[in-house]
């Protein structure tokens, strides 16, 4: 009986702590228009799609997370010059949208033929904080 009950408990807990990490109204469209810019700012980078395979198989998908923080994965972007395109959009992104803090960068080696992709890199790229400012006195 005590075994059960604990069971159920910690099923519970878990069940509420899952609705509430999920990622609310407002941060999936934070982590849209963040992505989108991205996007926008690499070179017009198609969203990926399982169903259509993009021209050069170079794609990207984004997740919302809790916080500011968004999660942009790149398919087929391999190279440490495109991976540094990313980066610097990254970077403008996080200028460009004030609420956003964070972003996290997934790369995967994409492979058209076949459907499947396999894990490259990740990095995050977090917003800078300001400088304080130096007032003269000691």
């Amino acid at each position: 009986m005590r075994i059960t009950f604990i069971i159920i408990l910690s099923a519970l807990l878990f069940g509420l702590y899952a609705v509430w990490d999920e990622a609310t109204k407002e941060e999936r469209a934070l982590a849209t228009r963040a992505a989108e810019y991205i996007a926008a700012q690499y070179g017009n980078l198609p969203l990926h799609s399982n169903s259509v395979p993009a021209p050069g198989g170079k794609t990207y998908a984004f997740r919302p997370a809790r916080h500011g923080l968004v999660v942009f994965v790149t398919y087929g972007l391999t190279s440490e010059n495109e991976r540094r395109k990313v980066r610097a959009a990254a970077e403008q992104a996080l200028a460009h949208v004030p609420e956003l803090e964070a972003v996290s960068l997934e790369s995967y080696e994409a492979h058209v033929t076949s459907g499947k992709a396999r894990f490259h890199s990740r990095e995050t790229v977090l917003r800078k904080a300001p400088q304080p400012k130096e007032t003269g006195a000691v």
